[in-house]
């Protein structure tokens, strides 16, 4: 049965919707292309499987939604907000329009996992709040990013500026010290200490003799 959202995407080619709201809309394992959103909401929706051809989303909120598993070719998105959705396998760096815009404006109480950011201006940007598992940060500025509190298992940052950037009670990263900088960056013990991973050392406890 198809939805309201499917009957639109067949019947229109080159199509804008503008202030839109879609409402628990499913979708998956088909290709959408020649598609503009702007300022619309989604609302308890299902995406996944998506080829996104020729498609943008500009100032966009999803609340609720699943995204997952998402391909893109030739697509933007800029200024998107995001509410308690679950995020899965979505390269992010793919939907930057140019480095003065974000593709990301707000991310709060939601689930990232198997994403990638490479190549992101995310200078400030908060990500507390959030769970991200398995994901990748690469040659990001992350100047005074905010991962306070986040539960990051799995979560690697390599060649990344993270200098003023706070990992306050964040738990289970990893960050390549030797290709990021960290300078005035603000951990908390015992997480600190995974630090020294990347740095091909060995710690042992004090031996008294």
């Amino acid at each position: 049965m198809q939805t309201e959202f499917s009957r639109k995407v067949v019947l229109s080619v080159v199509k804008t919707y503008e202030d839109q709201e879609f409402n628990q809309v499913t979708q998956g394992a088909t290709e959408l292309s020649d598609l503009k959103f702007v300022d619309c909401q989604f609302n308890n929706c299902r995406f996944e499987d998506l080829t996104l051809t020729n498609v943008q989303f500009q100032e966009c909120s999803f609340s609720h939604c699943t995204i997952a598993n998402v391909t893109t070719t030739f697509s933007a998105g800029r200024n998107l907000q995001f509410e308690q959705c679950n995020l899965i396998g979505i390269s992010w760096g793919e939907l930057v329009i140019d480095k003065y815009s974000l593709v990301i404006d707000r991310l709060t109480n939601s689930l990232l996992k198997y994403n990638n950011f490479i190549g992101m201006e995310l200078p400030n940007f908060s990500f507390t709040t959030n769970e991200i598992l398995n994901s990748n940060f690469e040659d990001c500025n992350l100047q005074k990013a905010q991962f306070n509190g986040c539960e990051l298992a799995d979560t690697q940052f390599i060649s990344d500026d993270l200098r003023r950037a706070d990992f306050t009670a964040a738990h289970n990263y990893f960050v390549d010290l030797q290709t990021s900088r960290i300078e005035k960056a603000s951990f908390s013990f015992p997480d600190v200490m995974g630090l020294l991973e990347s740095l091909d050392i060995k710690i042992k406890a004090d031996c008294k003799i």
